[in-house]
Order: structure tokens, then C-alpha cells, then sequence
């Protein structure tokens, strides 16, 4: 009787340990735009704001069609190419991403997917 109440009750344990990962982990993404236009007349940035996480999260996947993009938020910092951002592991906060423009690129896009 003993051994079954042991075995019931690592059973219970290890279901909640699983249940709680998986409601713990996620996914999200943010992205954001530069347009050149005309310097201090109409240039844009344009982006979406996200949030990390308390835990944080690493960067998994990156589009650019600039050269490299920077991050904005609790930390800022800057990949050229935009492919070295796999792997970065970003802290608890809010952020946005934007591109960097080529130098005959009058407009560029980023997108960032992160995990947690």
C-alpha cells in the first residue's frame, strides 16, 4: 500500500513539473521598419513594440533586408549581420526592433521570433 501511494505520488509530481513547463513556455515576435525619405523632413521608423517576458527569452529566427538591425529597450544592441542575433538572449523588458539601410536602400524590414 505504501509503494503504490509513493509511485502515485511521483506520478502527480512529475505530471506537474511537465504542466508547468509547458504553460511557462512560449513564443513571440516583433518587427519593425526604416524608411529613408528625405533627412529631417519625412525618414521613418517605424515599429512594434514587444515584451519580453520575467524569465527572458532567446532569439530563434531573424528576417532583414537591411544590414543587420539594432534592438531597443532594456538593453540596446546592434547585429550586423542580422543572422549573428540567433541565439541572443534577451532580459525581461520591452523592446523594438529596426533595420539598418543599406546605403542605396531606401527602405528596410526586420522581424524577430524569440522563445522562452
Amino acid at each position: 500500500m505504501m509503494k503504490k501511494s509513493i509511485a502515485g505520488l511521483l506520478v502527480v509530481v512529475l505530471l506537474l513539473t511537465v504542466f508547468s513547463s509547458v504553460v511557462l513556455a512560449g513564443t513571440g515576435s516583433g518587427s519593425g521598419t526604416q524608411i529613408r525619405g528625405v533627412p529631417g523632413r519625412n525618414a521613418q521608423l517605424v515599429g512594434n513594440a514587444f515584451t519580453v517576458p520575467a524569465q527572458g527569452a532567446v532569439i530563434t529566427k531573424v528576417n532583414c533586408t537591411g544590414n543587420g538591425f539594432w534592438i531597443e529597450g532594456t538593453i540596446r544592441k546592434g547585429f550586423i549581420p542580422a543572422q549573428n542575433a540567433i541565439g541572443f538572449r534577451l532580459p525581461a523588458g520591452r523592446y523594438y526592433v529596426f533595420p539598418n539601410l543599406k546605403p542605396s536602400q531606401t527602405r528596410a524590414d526586420v522581424s524577430v521570433s524569440f522563445a522562452w
